[in-house]
């Protein structure tokens, strides 16, 4: 029995890396020329900014710049586009997300969020989009709807739990700004007395934040944030396991391999080989 593209429900059109210097890219949402088939547009920016405007419910202009995304439904009462102002280029990912049904998830995300959100690099959402930008080109999953499907829907999932956790209950200004510490010194050999330090309290009311607000212990969240960068700096770089162990605060290659492989099930040279997008890191 053959299965139709609509039974599907959902499918990745595109993936890729995209680069732009030109007053040329200007997209309005509402072309008449545009096919008139459902989409979610999601573009990441690296570097440069770029510009997205929505003619309703409420009239806005944002600039899109490094660590943020433009999110948009199309059709839609949006503009996209590149200043001629601008001098530096704007590079961002992009993923392309068809609905072949009328989707009232589509509609929730495109009415309910801001045409902008926050994405940090390594946000489990700018990973999942990094690595879909990295296997779509290749024929086995561009010319294969249901993998293409499957990516699909992987997306979807990475920007629903994104989007539930920035709605969740805010954090403490003290945690929020010992988070951002530790994820500036993450390749440091960070200290829970230098947390406490940083916060200005005992070592026990750091410990106590963490499990309160955090769910988790102190030590416990430090391993899986470095950990998360090193995946990340094993599929985006070059570098060596040495180097990136010393990058994401780990005292020895050994210590790194070590911590790294009770936590993935791989040793870092066979994760970077073999790295899924099923990997919940990468979700």
């Amino acid at each position: 029995m053959e299965i139709s593209d609509t039974s599907l429900l959902v499918d990745l059109r595109a993936a890729r890396h995209e680069i732009t210097q030109t007053a040329r890219f200007d997209y309005d949402g509402q072309r008449p020329d545009l096919p008139r088939d459902e989409f979610l547009i999601f573009g990441l920016t690296h570097e440069g900014s770029g510009m997205v405007s929505l003619r309703e419910p409420t009239p806005t202009t944002r600039t899109v710049g490094p660590g943020q995304a433009y999110f948009l439904r199309r059709p839609g009462p949006y503009r996209l586009w590149y200043p001629a102002e601008n001098s530096v280029p704007w590079s961002f990912t992009f993923v392309a997300v068809r609905f072949y049904c009328e989707n009232e998830f589509a509609w929730k995300l495109a009415a309910e969020y801001s045409p902008v959100m926050e994405v940090s690099d390594d946000d489990p959402l700018a990973l999942c989009v990094e690595r879909l930008a990295e296997v779509f080109p290749h024929p086995e999953v561009r010319n294969n709807r249901f993998t293409r499907s499957a990516l699909a829907y992987r997306f979807l999932m990475a920007l629903s739990a994104h989007l539930e956790s920035h709605g969740r209950r805010r954090l403490s200004i003290d945690l929020e700004r010992a988070l951002a510490y530790v994820e500036d010194h993450l390749h440091e050999d960070l200290s829970l007395l230098d947390l406490a330090r940083e916060m200005q309290c005992s070592e026990d009311t750091v410990l106590r934040r963490f499990r309160q607000e955090m769910g988790t212990s102190f030590v416990r969240y430090l391993t899986q944030r470095r950990i998360r960068r090193a995946k990340r700096m094993l599929l985006t770089t070059d570098l060596s396991v040495k180097a990136i162990a010393g990058a994401t605060g780990f005292r020895s290659p050994s210590y790194f391999c070590s911590v790294f492989r009770t936590s993935s099930g791989k040793t870092p040279a066979t994760y970077r080989e073999t790295a899924d997008i099923v990997d919940p890191d990468l979700a």
